[in-house]
């Protein structure tokens, strides 16, 4: 069976193999275990995430699983388009899950509890406030620039 560099999951450098659940930290030893536990046995691949299957009973209960959007390779979130399933489902990640969590100060949404914590201590910390604003900043150096941003507004309107 061929084996492809879809296997690796790059966000933590380690290689999972398609055909099962298990989990690599080097390609050469998933190679190794695909020729010696799969060989034979995954005969069957699923044309839409290129997972494997023993027989084509199992691909069908499989293939179920997958959305119209899927096979077309569509996201059905914002309608985008890619060429793999792969892709897409790294795209997918880009929209998040939904905001559950509102800071009261500034109704910034957060998907984590322990994110809008951290956030809230932003606010804690933003002691530099804009006078024409109200924006507020954790270092005086981030006000000034955001100062210098209403004073390229104002001679822009001024005449």
């Amino acid at each position: 069976m061929a084996s492809s560099s879809r296997s690796r999951n790059r966000s933590s450098s380690r290689y999972d193999c398609d055909c099962c659940a298990m989990t690599f930290t080097r390609r050469e030893i998933l190679y190794e275990h695909k020729a010696e536990a799969h060989r034979g046995q995954m005969t069957v691949r699923c044309e839409v995430c290129r997972k494997c299957f023993e027989d084509e009973a199992e691909l069908a209960a499989h293939d179920r699983e997958h959305t119209a959007d899927e096979r077309a390779g569509r996201c059905s979130t914002c309608g985008a388009q890619f060429p793999s399933h792969s892709a897409l489902a790294k795209h997918r990640l880009t929209h998040g899950s939904p905001a559950t969590h509102s800071c009261p100060q500034c109704a910034k949404g957060f998907s984590h509890a322990h994110s809008l914590t951290r956030h809230l201590q932003n606010h804690a910390r933003q002691l530099y406030k804009c006078v024409v604003c109200k924006a507020s900043f954790a270092r005086a150096d981030q006000l000034a620039q955001h100062l210098n941003s209403h004073l390229a507004n104002y001679k822009r309107l001024k005449p």
